[in-house]
C-alpha cells in the first residue's frame, strides 16, 4: 500500500524533497525541505530531491539522497539539484547501510570527518576536504563525478571522474593518501605533488613530474611546464607501463569538457582496450542520472469541500530519459 503525506502550506513552485520510509512517502517543500526530510529519516531511507536549490544539512545517517542531476539536462528538460552551504559528513557502515549521494551539484565545501563506506555518483562537488591530522576516510567511492577540488586523508577510489586539484598535502608514512584514479581526467593547478596514488587509464594535465611514490599504468600526460623543453611527468618511473606524455594540449583534447581528439582515442588505449580518460572504460562519464526524478509537484492551497487536498506529482522514470 502506498501512503503519501504532504508537509506543505502553498502551491508548489518550490524545491521538493520526498522521504521514502517503509512504504510511506512524505513530501516536504521549500529551501529547507532537505533538512526537514533528513531530520525525519532513519537508516536505509531514501530522500529524492527535485530540481532547485536546497539548504545543506550535516550528514550522519546512512541514507540515500538522490537529486535531478549535477547540471542542466536540456534534452530531458531537467534542471540541476543544487545544495547551498558548507556541511559535514561523518558516517560508518551500519547493518549493510551506506551513505549514497547521487545527482547533486554541491556548490560549497563538504567537510569529511572520520568515515567508512560512502558513495558519490554523478555529482558535481566544488570542494571536499578532511582534517589531514585526524579525520581518516575508508572505502570512499566516486563514480562519474566532477570534482573541482579534493583533499581528503585515507582511501578513495575515483572512477570515470573529472578531478581538479587532488591534494595530498600533509601525508607521511603514517598518513598516506591512497587515491585510486581509474579512467579519470585529472587537472592539476596547485604546487603540491600527488603522492601514494594509483593511476590507471587516466589523462593527466599538469606542469609537474609525478612523484615516484605513485603507480602509473596506461596513462596519457599533458605536460604544461613551458620552462622545461624536455619535461615528462612520468620520467621518475623507470617502467612506463604504456604511458605517453604530450606537451601540446591541443593535440590531445578536441575542445570543451576534455573530450579527446579522435586520433588519440583510437591510438592510445587503456588496459581494457577503450579510450583513456573520463569517457572510456566501463562507466563512461555522463551527467544524466538513472534514478526516477520529480519533474512536477503541485499542491492546491485549499482542500476540497469533502476535506481532500489535491496533489499533482509528475515523476520521470530514469529508464525513460535520454543519455
Amino acid at each position: 500500500m502506498l501512503s503519501v503525506s504532504v508537509m506543505s502550506s502553498q502551491t508548489s513552485a518550490l524545491p521538493v524533497a520526498t522521504l521514502a520510509h517503509g512504504g510511506i512517502f512524505t513530501v516536504y517543500e521549500g529551501a529547507d525541505a532537505l533538512i526537514d526530510a533528513y531530520n525525519a529519516a532513519e537508516e536505509g531511507d531514501v530522500i529524492t530531491l527535485s530540481s532547485g536549490r536546497f539548504t545543506s544539512v550535516n550528514l550522519i545517517k546512512n541514507i540515500t539522497i538522490r537529486g535531478a542531476g549535477m547540471r542542466q539536462d536540456t534534452i530531458n528538460n531537467i534542471y540541476p539539484t543544487e545544495i547551498i552551504g558548507d556541511f559535514s559528513i561523518r558516517v560508518n557502515e551500519n547493518n549493510g547501510n551506506n551513505l549514497i549521494v547521487e545527482g547533486l551539484y554541491i556548490r560549497n565545501i563538504i567537510w569529511c570527518e572520520s568515515s567508512t563506506g560512502m558513495s558519490f555518483l554523478k555529482c558535481r562537488i566544488n570542494q571536499i576536504r578532511s582534517d589531514y591530522m585526524s579525520d581518516i576516510l575508508r572505502d570512499i567511492k566516486y563514480t562519474q563525478c566532477y570534482i573541482d577540488y579534493i583533499s581528503t586523508l585515507g582511501d578513495a577510489t575515483l572512477v570515470n571522474c573529472f578531478v581538479g586539484n587532488p591534494n595530498t598535502f600533509g601525508n607521511s608514512s603514517s598518513h598516506r593518501m591512497k587515491y585510486r584514479f581509474i579512467n579519470c581526467t585529472i587537472v592539476r593547478l596547485s604546487d603540491y605533488d600527488l603522492r601514494y596514488s594509483y593511476f590507471s587509464n587516466c589523462v593527466i594535465k599538469q606542469p609537474f613530474q609525478l612523484d615516484v611514490s605513485n603507480t602509473v599504468s596506461s596513462c596519457i600526460g599533458v605536460y604544461t611546464n613551458v620552462t622545461d623543453s624536455i619535461g615528462n611527468m612520468f620520467s621518475q618511473h623507470p617502467e612506463h607501463y604504456g604511458n605517453v606524455c604530450f606537451r601540446d594540449a591541443n593535440s590531445v583534447f578536441a575542445g570543451e569538457n576534455y573530450i579527446l581528439q579522435d586520433s588519440i582515442k583510437t591510438k592510445y588505449l587503456g588496459s581494457d582496450g577503450t579510450e583513456v580518460g573520463m569517457y572510456g572504460g566501463y562507466f563512461p562519464f555522463n551527467h544524466v542520472t538513472t534514478a526516477p526524478q520529480i519533474r512536477k509537484f503541485v499542491v492546491d492551497r485549499k482542500s476540497t469541500v469533502d476535506g481532500k487536498l489535491n496533489v499533482e506529482i509528475e515523476v520521470v522514470d530514469g529508464a525513460d530519459r535520454v543519455e
